[in-house]
């Protein structure tokens, strides 16, 4: 492959900001002030940067390994880290553990996430429609987009990210008509026995960026891969905070402990009888669905680029692979009972993708390190994108 065709199919330096941030800001945001406020108290709004801080060192672990192997897979890089120069099937063996770590999330991932968006829409908009229909549609969309190159879903993404900035001005609205920002006060009061468990509550709220693995192999400049996970990190960061100041200043923190979706519900007390709407919820959902929707979209793309990598599958099949998977996710994502179970498996999965974004980075960097494996740009980044 020419460099010219290599750079055309390539994910831009934009482009991997915005998959970043649509990933990761996704369907917990809803629901982010009581799932940390449950054990933060007020002390939520300064446990969030602890939170951000914890996916920045994996982020960081991740990012390193990515870019010791410029425009490699994660499926490339695994196998060529662990095999010999001669017999490199050992290579491929040996890096199956590490694969399945990474895919079983995505699975968990998808399945959680894609519940997760149809008990909200059910509780909140679509009351007298079934939840397994709503899933259903979501599931068929989502798995159409997923069957997309990497670089139409990284442009999809790019497109859509200036719209999911509205609602941190509209909710700006709600801090000016009913915030009472006392309501944050008093702050340092939280047990130290609940601040690890508060700190890995909000740290489930950043869960996704696993995804750094499989979109890193694409980017343009995988030099500059550090500084925009960094920003990226920074700005869900911050916008994360932003609206746990205005819930909590809006509801107070026995308020938000109570409601199942804080934010939506600081929406609905917004009132703006001079434009065209009276309420900003409705705005706020549908900007919602966008969100929700890239972020399910990225972890299924993602899932579908590890199955074609590791069996140097044509492009052919990717739409294939998107829909003979599909009817498996959504039985997975039906096994909750009700919503607090939703909520223990999203824990479950939080804590999982913690554990393998120090695990498999981790030891794969070692073993590069000590075997002094290093990888050049590559050119010709996967069979795939052939």
């Amino acid at each position: 492959m020419s460099r010219k065709t290599a750079s055309k199919d390539k994910i831009t330096s934009y482009q991997a900001f915005t998959l970043l941030y649509s990933t990761l800001f996704g369907v917990g945001v809803m629901t982010l002030p009581r799932d940390v406020g449950e054990k933060a108290g007020n002390d939520l709004v300064w446990v969030i940067f602890l939170s951000g801080f914890l996916v920045f060192v994996l982020v960081y672990l991740i990012s390193t390994l990515c870019q010791r192997f410029p425009g490699m897979t994660f499926t490339q890089y695994t196998a060529e880290i662990l095999g010999g120069s001669q017999k490199k099937w050992i290579g491929k063996v040996l890096s199956i553990p590490f694969v399945l770590m990474v895919v079983v999330f995505f699975i968990l991932g998808i399945g959680t996430v894609l519940r997760m968006f149809g008990e909200t829409i059910t509780s909140s908009m679509l009351r007298h429609t079934p939840l397994e229909a709503i899933m259903l549609i979501l599931i068929l969309t989502v798995a159409f987009g997923a069957g997309s190159k990497l670089e139409v879903i990284a442009k999809l993404n790019e497109f859509l990210f200036p719209i999911t900035l509205a609602p941190f001005l509209l909710m700006l609205f709600a801090a000016v008509q009913r915030g009472d920002f006392t309501n944050i006060l008093p702050l340092f009061q939280i047990n130290l026995s609940n601040i690890i468990e508060a700190i890995l509550r909000g740290g489930y709220s950043f869960a996704g960026y696993l995804v750094i693995m499989i979109f890193a192999g694409f980017y343009q400049e995988p030099g500059k891969m550090k500084k925009i996970h960094t920003i990226s990190l920074i700005s869900i960061i911050v916008s994360y905070w932003y609206l746990c100041v205005i819930t909590l200043g809006v509801l107070g923190i026995e308020e938000v402990k109570n409601i199942m979706f804080p934010v939506l519900e600081v929406a609905k007390s917004v009132k703006l009888e001079d434009m065209f709407f009276e309420r900003i919820e409705a705005v706020i959902l549908s900007i919602w669905l966008v969100t929700a929707f890239t972020s399910i979209l990225n972890l299924y793309a993602a899932f579908v680029q590890v199955i074609i990598g590791f069996f140097h599958l044509s492009e052919k099949y990717r739409l294939w692979i998107s829909f003979l998977t599909m009817p498996g996710l959504l039985l997975l994502a039906m096994i909750p009972k009700n919503v607090p179970e939703i909520g223990t498996y999203g824990e479950i999965v939080g804590v999982y993708e913690i554990g393998v974004s120090l695990l498999v980075p981790l030891v794969l960097l070692l073993i590069a390190v000590i075997r002094r494996k290093k990888g050049e740009v590559n050119l010709e980044i996967d069979s795939s994108s052939k």
